[in-house]
């Protein structure tokens, strides 16, 4: 009887939480059959750059860097090609600290298409915890090299969030990292 009181008094072993890999996430979707590779670059108020040359850095971290179909190839366990055709790129930002990030998307490359047909991209902005969609804009791109700004993003002390348009160019801006490629 004692061993049976024992267990039923025992306290429910507690829930392991979880803590979350990502605050905030940008998403980007193009054309799921397109070529294009598309990229994302995001730069923080300390001029931190997280782009496919630099894809960890100050709590930003590009999850995928998708270059159109050629990085959607994969052999199956039965040795065929298959094609898993899905145009997204994911940034995720990993604190809630009051800082401000810029948006830019820039058309790297046509991925050997013998056209470079205009294309219409997707840039989402989403809270994770909780998970709520805070803004979701469509630009075209009209031609390979070209970068266009997309959003200015504020997080302040009360946590709290403002989007908005930008004009901040991170390749071909102040910073001139174009040239040091």
């Amino acid at each position: 009887m004692f061993i049976l009181a024992f267990i039923l008094i025992n306290p429910v072993a507690k829930k392991a939480s979880v803590d979350p890999k990502a605050e905030y996430i940008v998403l980007v979707t193009w054309d799921d059959t397109s070529t294009y590779d598309i990229d994302t670059w995001v730069m923080d108020d300390q001029n931190n750059i997280i782009s496919f040359r630099r894809k960890d850095h100050a709590l930003i971290h590009l999850e995928r860097d998708d270059m159109g179909i050629s990085n959607d190839r994969f052999i199956d366990k039965d040795g065929k090609e298959k094609i898993r055709q899905i145009n997204r790129e994911a940034v995720s930002i990993r604190s809630r600290d009051p800082r401000v990030f810029y948006v830019s998307l820039h058309w790297f490359s046509n991925g050997g298409s013998q056209t470079s047909d205009p294309i219409d991209v997707t840039v989402e902005f989403i809270s994770v915890n909780p998970f709520v969609s805070i803004s979701t804009k469509t630009v075209t791109l009209t031609k390979t090299g070209q970068e266009i700004p997309v959003y200015r993003i504020e997080i302040f002390d009360d946590k709290s969030v403002d989007v908005e348009d930008s004009n901040t160019h991170i390749i071909y801006g102040d910073t001139n990292l174009r040239k040091e490629w």
